[in-house]
């Protein structure tokens, strides 16, 4: 969350912490909006449910978990950069329905894309 965070605050963006516990503990300096959930990982639900659009950065067991959530409610998803396992791993389960971005540029593009076109 501290890199995301740092990134869009730089970018001049608000930033929204999903926070798992009933506090602030591990909040990064950055984010301007803190949630607290006390929901464990079950936060996950909340930071999908709450997404236009999910862009994954990373196949640790929470992202992939939030992937795996943002599919099943038919949120659109971005694999940015996933390795060829990941890749692999989400074509099996889920064909067609995410999509990959290479670089930052074509990450936003399809960003700006899903958000002029809803489904």
């Amino acid at each position: 969350m501290a890199a995301a965070s740092q990134g869009a605050k730089v970018a001049g963006g608000l930033t929204v912490g999903i926070l798992p516990g009933k506090n602030h503990q591990g909040l990064a300096d950055s984010v301007d909006i803190a949630i607290c959930t006390d929901l464990g990982h079950g936060r996950n639900n909340v930071n999908v449910l709450s997404a236009d659009v999910v862009v994954a950065v990373g196949s640790g067991l929470g992202t992939v978990s939030e992937i795996a959530l943002a599919l099943k409610n038919h949120k659109p998803v971005i694999l940015w950069q996933p390795s060829p396992a990941t890749q692999a791993f989400f074509t099996e389960l889920a064909p067609g329905q995410f999509s990959v971005a290479k670089d930052i540029p074509g990450a936003i593009a399809q960003i700006q894309a899903l958000m002029d076109n809803p489904a």
